[in-house]
């Protein structure tokens, strides 16, 4: 669809790692030159204080992001620890993909 109107979709899976694999369009981004998918180190990692996320896309889209980064970024704390649990990352995916449903 939003390649018909020629618009940029923003899916917002914060909560990915808590959705099944054919429900996510983490996937579907590098493919797609005007997709974007944001995700989150806070949710499914168990690290909400650390206010990190990240972005997949194209490559061309990719390129269009980078050269309009904010001058504020993460703050350096949220950095180590990411870089911290990149190298283990498949440790904290099992746990957040198989967590039980709750409703309210």
């Amino acid at each position: 669809m939003c390649r018909e109107v020629g618009a940029i979709l923003l899916v917002d899976e914060a909560y990915g790692e808590f959705i099944e694999h054919e429900e996510s369009m983490l996937f579907e981004a590098a493919k797609c030159d005007n997709l974007l998918v944001l995700r989150s180190f806070s949710k499914g990692m168990g690290l909400a204080g650390i206010r990190l996320g990240y972005v997949v896309s194209s490559p061309s889209l990719s390129k269009y992001l980078h050269s309009s980064v904010v001058p504020f970024g993460p703050s350096l704390a949220s950095i180590k620890i990411a870089k911290a649990i990149l190298p283990d990352i498949e440790a904290y995916l099992p746990r957040a993909n198989f967590a039980p449903a709750t409703t309210s």
